[in-house]
């Protein structure tokens, strides 16, 4: 018996666990033409954690991750991310204490200018006014589309 093969269309190409694959012809640049951005990934949850650093990378950037606070203060300091993608509802230290910590740690070092982005699966107006007052710069609830993360990565 013959075994039916759908025909593979690299345009719309969704890797394993819904991951998108733009067609980028060269992933070590950006479809923008702008240098690649270096993007901290800051998520408890390792799936969400690795799916998240798959589809950054597929965009031409390059993901560095957090599992946790300690680990995300870390980060930063060592990589000097341009923009930080952050789950409000880690454990220990919540996303937003975690954004204030952060804000503290870039007065404190010369030059570093982050961009602070809320993860979160929460969309009502209550935790978006306290993410805004925690320092985050944008927020995005989770799951993130494709498209709104390649719009944060090309600001």
């Amino acid at each position: 018996m013959r075994e039916a093969k759908s025909p593979a269309r690299k345009d719309l190409a969704r890797p394993a666990m819904g991951v998108y694959s733009p067609s980028v012809t060269d992933q070590s640049k950006p479809p923008w033409g702008k240098p690649p951005r270096c993007v901290l990934i800051v998520e408890d949850d390792d799936d969400s954690r690795e799916m998240l650093g798959e589809l950054v990378s597929a965009f031409g950037h390059r993901a560095v991750s957090a599992a946790n606070a300690a680990e995300a203060i870390a980060q930063v300091r060592d990589q000097r991310p341009d923009l930080a993608l952050i789950d409000i509802g880690l454990p220990e230290v919540d996303g937003c204490e975690l954004a204030r910590l952060l804000r503290l740690v870039m007065v404190e070092t010369p030059g570093l200018k982050t961009r602070l982005v809320a993860l979160t699966g929460y969309s009502d107006g209550a935790m978006r006014e306290s993410a805004g007052a925690a320092g985050f710069d944008a927020y995005v609830v989770k799951p993130i589309m494709p498209e709104a993360l390649e719009a944060l990565l090309s600001a």
